[in-house]
């Protein structure tokens, strides 16, 4: 059994159990759960069920590469708890366990942390990494890169709930460098970068009413004037021109508004569908649950991956001798555990170079 089989086997069983902390759980229709078989992951004592159900799991995440299934609760779990649960399926798939809590999206963003909230290159151009935001709220997220569609137009990439107002956004609302909440004496005066354009799909509501696997977190607002914008993540690197998907266990690194360049590690793909919950001024602070299949699971190395603002940010990796390639784009964060949610990039994104300069 492969650990991403055992991870859907432990979360239907701890969802038959009702260990899984109930705010964020999509419910699972009973057919599924009668034809599923539990012999797989072997005998589960009493007093482990009691333990977990005292802690309740808030997600199962798993990695692949490790064969281990990883059980994130939403309290911390103590030894003498850890040395009660199951560590490992009668076939070999390791049983991991962490404390960590669902993603979310709301409020204010935080003061940056030991960085300005945006950066320009060469004296000019505004770069990726940098604070963005509607021009008809008081909020602020981050670029994540320049992008072209078919037709050769340039666009910039972000979260939906950075710029689209989890699809409350008229098109054409003109999109703000810095966002509003980074307004302020001394600092770089607000300009129009561009207007919000398009979004992926991201609906709200439970995965027996809606097509969770289309649902995104991205938008493109179609950049105002190519002469101001720059690919260079601030000043840590350039944008790359690939993209590929996350893999667990590799290093990855951000450049976003709030904590600038951090670096980490991809410590698990969720088993989903699992829910990242949006309050955004655009709507009225009102609750979203939008639930998500294909979220992979950050860590940062030494310090926080990402905190509230660093939305939209964009995920790469050093690939190696194929240089640095595009994963995915920062959508949440739990600040109590330190947990970032990531969500892939297309593998067919044209992410390109503003191609009137050369940074080289």
């Amino acid at each position: 059994m492969a650990a991403r089989e055992a991870a859907r086997l432990f979360r239907l069983w701890a969802v038959s159990q009702g260990l899984v902390h109930q705010d964020h759980l999509a419910p699972v229709v009973a057919e599924e759960l009668a034809r599923a078989s539990f012999a797989p992951l072997g005998t589960i004592r009493p007093l482990a069920v009691e333990i977990l159900h005292a802690r309740a799991i808030s997600f199962i995440g798993y990695d692949e590469p490790d064969n281990s299934v990883l059980v994130f609760t939403v309290k911390k779990l103590t030894k003498r708890e850890l040395d009660q649960l199951p560590t490992e399926t009668p076939d070999g798939v390791r049983i991991r366990y962490r404390q960590g809590g669902h993603g979310a999206v709301g409020g204010p963003p935080m003061s940056p942390i030991g960085v300005p909230p945006y950066a320009v290159h060469q004296g000019r151009f505004y770069t990726c990494g940098s604070s963005i935001g509607p021009g008809n709220v008081v909020e602020a997220g981050t670029l994540g890169c320049l992008v072209r569609d078919a037709s050769g137009v340039l666009y910039g990439l972000t979260n939906n709930h950075v710029t689209g107002g989890c699809n409350f956004a008229l098109p054409g609302l003109p999109i703000l460098a810095p966002g509003t909440n980074d307004v302020g004496p001394g600092g770089l005066d607000p300009f129009t970068i561009g207007y919000h354009d398009r979004l992926l799909p991201m609906t709200d509501g439970l995965p027996q009413n809606v097509n969770v696997s289309l649902n995104s977190d991205a938008a493109l607002v179609r950049i105002r004037d190519a002469g101001i914008v720059s690919s260079m993540q601030r000043g840590a690197y350039d944008t790359p021109t690939s993209a590929r998907p996350p893999a667990v266990g590799c290093s990855v690194q951000k450049v976003g508004r709030t904590t600038g360049f951090t670096q980490g590690i991809v410590r698990a793909a969720v088993c989903g569908p699992e829910s990242v919950t949006y309050r955004v001024a655009a709507t009225g602070g009102a609750l979203k649950l939008v639930f998500f299949d294909n979220m992979f699971v950050v860590e940062g190395l030494g310090t926080a991956f990402a905190k509230a603002g660093d939305s939209g940010s964009l995920v790469t990796m050093d690939a190696g001798t194929e240089g640095r390639c595009a994963v995915g784009l920062v959508v949440a964060v739990n600040d109590a555990n330190g947990l970032c949610f990531v969500l892939p990039v297309n593998a067919d994104l044209k992410v390109t170079h503003f191609p009137a300069w050369s940074p080289k």
